[in-house]
């Protein structure tokens, strides 16, 4: 399982990012600023591939659904193995030891902790997209936000040999298709599971990949929080406007294509 969002750190009052630490110029091997990304890492790290990994996520979010991110600044701490991830963050953010990386705002700062794994790039895909969401949106459901950030974890030529999709087809073709009503009372992050991270990217597969009239659903429907408004529940705010969403989502995930679609 990849690495995840703590929601609940928004509400935290207290940073466990010492910003005494960025003195330290012998703990960082890298200490790079580019624009308003900062990268701190205690081994070497391609900072140009990691800034063109997390520029293509942020360009994919506003070409597909107009969510663009702002100048706010992003760092990303980056520690060289488990225990020295593990080590910074126990006495300050214990919530975050069993996960590889996690993102949380300080401020107007967005802050992104990962270890040197081999899912790094991963990772930071992941969460670079849960920061564009959050700088972008005042609030969305998390199957939403999860859902995009499992989406774009991962090159679009992978996508279709998930393990996952698979999985979703099988069980969809079963009669057990991915319940997007149980997906919206799930409201925090303790409380998902695998198979909710799952049917959270299968709903996204299919409202990007089906037609551009459900992409553009998922489109409006963000546009309209954007804009201050609070459209409810999607799967309502989507039967009201698409009187065969049901039925298209339940034979998309009997296949899970993966071909793009233009407007």
């Amino acid at each position: 399982m990849s690495c995840r969002q703590i929601t609940l750190l928004s509400c935290l009052i207290l940073c466990p990012w010492n910003r005494a630490d960025c003195q330290d110029t012998s703990r960082w091997l890298v200490q790079e600023q580019r624009g308003s990304l900062t990268v701190y890492s205690e081994f070497p790290v391609d900072v140009d591939t990691i800034e063109s990994q997390l520029q293509f996520v942020s360009d994919q979010l506003r070409d597909q659904l107009g969510v663009a991110g702002n100048d706010e600044a992003v760092e990303l701490i980056l520690f060289r193995s488990q225990s020295s991830y593990h080590n910074y963050l126990a006495q300050t953010l214990p919530e975050a030891l069993q996960r590889r990386a996690v993102f949380f705002r300080n401020h107007d700062v967005s802050q992104i902790y990962a270890w040197n794994s081999r899912w790094l790039m991963v990772d930071l895909r992941h969460e670079i997209t849960h920061v564009r969401l959050h700088q972008h949106l005042p609030f969305l459901p998390l199957w939403i936000d999860e859902g995009l950030a499992e989406y774009l974890e991962t090159n679009a030529d992978q996508q279709g040999s998930s393990s996952r999709r698979e999985t979703v087809r099988w069980k969809s073709r079963l009669g057990f298709p991915p319940r997007l009503e149980h997906l919206e009372q799930v409201n925090s992050a303790a409380m998902m599971q695998g198979d909710d991270y799952r049917d959270s990217w299968a709903w996204i597969c299919f409202l990007l990949h089906n037609s551009p009239a459900t992409r553009d659903l998922l489109r409006s429907y963000l546009d309209e929080i954007h804009s201050g408004g609070v459209p409810g529940p999607f799967s309502s705010y989507a039967k009201q406007r698409l009187s065969d969403f049901s039925s298209l989502a339940n034979s998309y995930f009997r296949k899970m294509h993966f071909h793009l679609i233009s407007r």
